[in-house]
């Protein structure tokens, strides 16, 4: 098969998730908005993922929004509501005709609360005992916040894979640090998560931001400010790049960001000098693969929601009425095909007849 030589990538979709921490009414929300007009001209382009209690929306118009307000469930008529889940399934099955560019998951705090209460309904499920918080769950000793982390990392993942790029807000508070070489403690604006939950996110992204008000001082006097964007850790600020040659901080503006990165690409492309007429073309070579991503990650959705269906259907056909029976065996009929698992069973049938019996 070979090796490979990587070579820098020049579009947003192309790289791992992008962490967005700042204070209170900062403007995060409003960020997400503006940065989807300002890089794609469309906000149907964008998706901004509302979690839980966070509903930092309401105040924004031309927003393309959904809420989560549970981690996993199917789609409810009732409250017109459904999961984190099934949010991103919708999203990896159907982005073809969506055409969704960016994802913005408003807040990471709040992922976390409905994706730990489902860690909680699955150890309740899968060990028959009870489990009324985080810490008693799969059996304590940690197991419960493993899962939890487990749970948002593949949703974030499957995002991702499908070509998509992924911002996650994060609210933030001062914690207390030790130094690693002087072991003196000190204080620093980060996740208000717990470390081994934020970390596992943080780990793994391509840029930590944090958003706050630059202002100047004086008398104890606050004489003026600004909204800036750091994009480099400073001695009390979280944040960071994989990138060459980034500036500490720019203005929080969509334009100063996007400038930013594509500066940060042209700084790591050590290879050979890139030029805008360059970052152009590796830009539509990238979309080329995203789109091959999207549907190579829709084949295994489709799959895996394939085996799923058949393993539910095939428990519990025996135990349906025989109307309904009758009404299956019909579908199949008009397929052609012969059982359920033939691959070639249309999955909208499949989906028609698990309906029926589940």
């Amino acid at each position: 098969m070979g090796f490979k030589i990587n070579r820098i990538k020049a579009d947003l979709g192309s790289y791992p998730h992008y962490m967005l921490l700042g204070i209170r009414k900062i403007g995060k929300t409003t960020f997400v908005r503006d940065l989807i007009k300002e890089k794609y001209g469309d906000a149907t382009k964008g998706l901004l993922i509302s979690c839980g209690a966070e509903n930092g929306y309401h105040a924004l118009d031309d927003l393309q929004v959904e809420e989560a307000k549970v981690f996993n469930q199917e789609y409810d008529e009732e409250t017109d509501s459904r999961g984190f889940v099934q949010i991103v399934d919708d999203v990896v099955e159907n982005n073809k005709e969506y055409g969704i560019k960016l994802i913005a998951i408003d807040t990471l705090d709040c992922l976390y609360d409905i994706a730990a209460q489902e860690a909680i309904r699955l150890s309740r499920k899968e060990t028959g005992k009870p489990c009324k918080s985080i810490n008693e769950a799969f059996g304590g000793f940690g197991r419960g916040l493993d899962r939890v982390i487990v749970l948002i990392q593949e949703q974030i993942s499957r995002l991702e894979d499908a070509g998509i790029a992924v911002f996650i807000l994060s609210h933030v508070k001062e914690k207390t640090r030790t130094d690693m070489v002087t072991g003196e403690e000190y204080q620093v604006w980060t996740n208000n998560l717990m470390d081994k939950v934020y970390g596992a996110i943080a780990d793994t992204a391509q840029m930590v931001m944090m958003a706050v008000f630059d202002r100047e001082i004086k008398d104890k006097k606050v004489t003026g400010e600004n909204r800036v964007l750091y994009l480099r850790a400073t001695a009390s600020l979280d944040a960071g790049s994989r990138f060459h040659g980034l500036p500490e901080k720019v203005p929080f503006t969509p334009k100063a960001f996007l400038d930013a990165f594509e500066q940060g690409v042209k700084n790591s492309a050590t290879m050979k000098p890139m030029t805008d007429d360059d970052m152009a073309a590796r830009k539509a070579e990238e979309g080329k693969q995203q789109e091959k991503m999207a549907e190579i990650a829709r084949r295994k959705e489709t799959e895996k929601q394939r085996v799923e269906m058949l393993d539910e259907i095939q428990e519990k056909i025996g135990s349906v009425a025989q109307s309904v029976q009758n009404e299956i065996v019909d579908i199949l009929r008009a397929s052609g095909c012969k059982k359920f698992s033939d691959q070639s069973f249309p999955i909208e049938d499949l989906k028609r007849v698990y309906s029926l019996v589940v």
